[in-house]
């Protein structure tokens, strides 16, 4: 299968579309052209292979699930760098100042920490993934067999805070 990532140019330099294995939320057709070219040549430089990456090519519906919320909030980020660049082009400019920059860098911002933290606990799945895969079959964890929760009295002063998991602990979401 081709790769999305270096779409040839058409016709007068015009980025053509990836291809039809890109996020439904990218615009197609008329829509597409009108986006400006520096976002076309991110799309098919960033969110067309991350999408292949982190959606098509991820191994379960939970992985697919993430990556598709992370390829998204990327989507996002985007769209937010356009819109800031417009705004704080000439920040003394009557567009800049009704179009409140603080509150949209503050938003940008926001928008950065959350995809951060998705692709944290994106990134936190592949490494379980790999070190379950690793183990022998017969010491693999069942997925949907029954568990045994909740200690017994005596065990619960010998179980670990989630916090303290060399994996988690530096983690903002566990805090």
């Amino acid at each position: 299968m081709p790769r999305a990532d270096k779409p040839k140019p058409t016709r007068k330099g015009r980025q053509p579309r990836p291809s039809r294995d890109v996020p439904h939320w990218i615009p197609a057709g008329k829509q597409w052209k009108k986006l400006p070219k520096n976002v076309r040549e991110a799309v098919s430089r960033i969110l067309a292979p991350a999408y292949h990456r982190f959606v098509l090519d991820a191994p379960s519906e939970l992985e697919r699930s993430i990556g598709s919320t992370l390829v998204h909030l990327m989507w996002l980020e985007l769209c937010g760098q356009v819109q800031l660049a417009g705004g704080t082009a000439d920040p003394h400019s009557l567009d800049a100042i009704l179009q409140n920059p603080e509150e949209m860098i503050e938003r940008h911002l926001h928008l950065t920490t959350v995809k951060c933290q998705t692709a944290e606990l994106f990134m936190k799945m592949r490494i379980v993934n790999e070190t379950l895969e690793r183990l022998p079959a017969a010491a693999r964890p069942m997925l949907g067999a029954p568990v045994e929760m909740s200690p017994a009295p005596n065990d619960i002063a010998q179980t670990v805070p989630l916090e303290t998991h060399p994996l988690l602990s530096r983690s903002p979401i566990v805090r």
